[in-house]
């Protein structure tokens, strides 16, 4: 890592980040959790008969459709913020500021993998809790075991400061390629 100093300064960014991130995954597993409790004490929420398993599949359609989406969103994300930064830096450059230096550059991207790792918990969050309601509704194993599977996959995207970290040398490094191919 070239700044050694960059872990530190990610602690307290990266720390909001993961209490965004943990409640999300609270938010499903709670929601879950009071749902199999009302379940099991014999509390109806929707007529089964009348949907049968309609709803529980339509959850499960968008949320294999969030697990696609996330595959393409985080790198348009990530190159679409580096696209801004090489402009805004390119523009600072003409100006005689070197858009801030690293701690600028540092600050940008950190900006950047914020929006990224949001945009992709509240995808697995939004399909994660559209199947909540279809177990709720339906009751089917399928939406329940569809559930536990989305709060998992939004675990996974619990950040860390060397996560973190890792990915911002790794977009420093895209950057000054990008740069050096723009000269």
């Amino acid at each position: 890592m070239s700044d050694p100093n960059l872990q530190d300064k990610l602690a307290q960014p990266i720390q909001v980040l993961q209490i965004i991130v943990g409640a999300m995954v609270l938010g499903i597993v709670a929601f879950l959790a009071v749902i199999i409790a009302l379940r099991a004490g014999g509390q109806a929420f929707g007529a089964p008969a009348a949907t049968g398993s309609l709803i529980t599949y339509v959850a499960i359609a968008y949320a294999v459709g969030a697990v696609l989406v996330r595959a393409i969103i985080p790198s348009v994300v990530t190159s679409a913020g580096r696209q801004k930064i090489l402009r805004e830096t390119a523009g600072s450059a003409d100006d005689g500021d070197a858009a801030g230096g690293n701690g600028g550059e540092v600050d940008k991207l950190l900006g950047v993998f914020r929006t990224k790792t949001i945009i992709t918990a509240a995808l697995f969050e939004g399909a994660g809790l559209f199947v909540v309601v279809a177990y709720m509704i339906e009751g089917t194993s399928l939406a329940l075991l569809g559930a536990i599977v989305l709060a998992v996959l939004l675990a996974y995207h619990f950040p860390t400061r060397s996560a973190a970290a890792g990915w911002i040398e790794d977009q420093r490094r895209l950057l000054e390629q990008e740069q050096m191919l723009n000269r």
